[in-house]
């Protein structure tokens, strides 16, 4: 090297594109020679999916550094390999709407996706992950964020967050932090919510849940939060 030839390389090698690397023979050989070599993106990490309207889902994920799109895809079923591509995402988000055949999102139903970064190289191809990330998720309302004080003698306040694409809420509570009984529904985002009626010096756990109303007979609840305990005063 150096004597009987150099090589270069093509800069930016750091991101995702096509490249060229260069051999020039020298000194006592001639000839040259130019190949090109691929850096392919990442796949994308930590996908997660929840709903931001009643027909609508918002999917998510880590950025991949260097890559200029997201290929979405959607499949005929949860447990079904049959899947087609949808509308690309030019960021980490995405807004899905139809299911496999064009219709709104139905709470309370399963769904498969799979997402997989691309870039676009300075030829006009595209450079692909290798592996796509898929993901199931059960469409409906999101676990709300829940906070629990109690300020005021047999009193607790109950703060929890808003969540997209709900009805109402449900509140549960528990005194050994295993059974745990229905405390209060709400129809609507309530905000905070004082309790009162409770026994000074006991610890009580709670947990709160949104709920979508689909019709009369049927109402999709979501997941649970985290379960939060709280002394009374």
């Amino acid at each position: 090297k150096d004597t009987n030839y150099t090589v270069s390389y093509e800069k930016g090698r750091k991101n995702p594109g096509v490249y060229n690397v260069k051999v020039v023979l020298k000194g006592e050989y001639e000839g040259s020679k130019t190949l090109t070599f691929q850096i392919i993106p990442s796949k994308a990490e930590s996908l997660k999916a929840k709903a931001s309207k009643k027909t609508e889902a918002k999917i998510t994920w880590n950025e991949v550094p260097g890559a200029t799109g997201y290929r979405i895809y959607i499949f005929k079923s949860a447990d079904s390999t049959t899947k087609k591509k949808i509308d690309p995402a030019t960021s980490n988000s995405y807004i899905l709407k139809k299911d496999y055949n064009g219709k709104a999102l139905v709470m309370g139903k399963t769904y498969k996706i799979s997402v997989t970064p691309d870039v676009k190289a300075s030829n006009g191809k595209y450079i692909f992950a290798k592996e796509a990330t898929e993901i199931k998720f059960k469409f409906a309302p999101a676990a709300p964020t829940l906070k629990v004080t109690s300020t005021a003698k047999g009193k607790v306040t109950l703060d929890f967050s808003n969540v997209a694409a709900e009805t109402g809420y449900q509140v549960y509570y528990s005194t050994d932090g295993k059974k745990f009984t229905k405390l209060a529904t709400y129809k609507g985002w309530p905000d905070k919510q004082t309790k009162s009626g409770l026994k000074a010096g006991q610890k009580y756990y709670f947990k709160v849940r949104a709920y979508t109303t689909i019709d009369s007979k049927t109402t999709v609840y979501g997941a649970y939060s985290a379960v939060k305990a709280v002394t009374i005063k």
